[in-house]
């Protein structure tokens, strides 16, 4: 069925019918842009004046261009020898909310392993409020990731020909976006996998 749009002249005002959509110049449906979507001068202009630290421009540098990036969770002790360890869902909420630039509700799934993972990836992704989720594992375990894929359509249904392992484990958490192309390493696969992600925001 056909659908009408009567714009009233002189007048911001439109009758829309419902169910319509409003889509952009390029006929694609408008969504608000990503916050960590920055150019690269942009971050490197806010690290230079103190508005990055280093780990957070990096954070924002590599998810935006490589679609991957591991955090260390361990922290020199204040005032002695050795180091603490962060618990991963709290640095997980930190990240991801310097990733939206306000405060987000964390949620968490598991999976038995990366096979497992990359097969739902599309799934989780509904779940989530933007495909960039944490992954954790009590034993460190590999991950392969096709660098860059997310930035090419179809890119996680592309082969892993090229793809980087990365790690994450117990003093380790790894950030992906799910839009790359991943899989499971020959040997040493990650297990038991914790992922925490910012729930979706409901639709008013």
């Amino acid at each position: 069925m056909t659908r009408l749009i009567v714009k009233v002249e002189g007048s911001d005002a439109a009758l829309i019918q419902r169910a319509s959509k409003i889509v952009g110049q390029l006929g694609e449906e408008e969504a608000p842009p990503k916050p960590f979507d920055r150019h690269p001068d942009q971050l490197e202009w806010m690290r230079a004046h103190g508005w990055l630290a280093q780990p957070d421009f990096d954070f924002l540098k590599f998810l935006n261009h490589v679609g991957a990036y591991d955090r260390s969770l361990l922290r020199p002790k204040e005032g002695a020898s050795g180091s603490a360890q962060l618990d991963p869902a709290d640095e997980a909420r930190s990240l991801l909310e310097l990733l939206f630039l306000q405060e987000i509700e964390l949620d968490e799934t598991e999976y038995a392993d990366v096979s497992a993972l990359a097969a739902d990836a599309k799934a989780l992704s509904r779940l989530a409020r933007d495909p960039i989720v944490a992954l954790w594992t009590k034993k460190k375990g590999g991950v392969l990731v096709v660098e860059g894929s997310h930035l090419d359509e179809g890119g996680a249904e592309g082969s892993l020909d090229g793809a980087i392992e990365h790690s994450c484990g117990p003093n380790r958490l790894l950030f992906v976006d799910l839009r790359c192309a991943l899989g499971a390493p020959p040997v040493g696969e990650a297990k038991a996998i914790r992922v925490l992600f910012a729930r979706a925001v409901a639709e008013a």
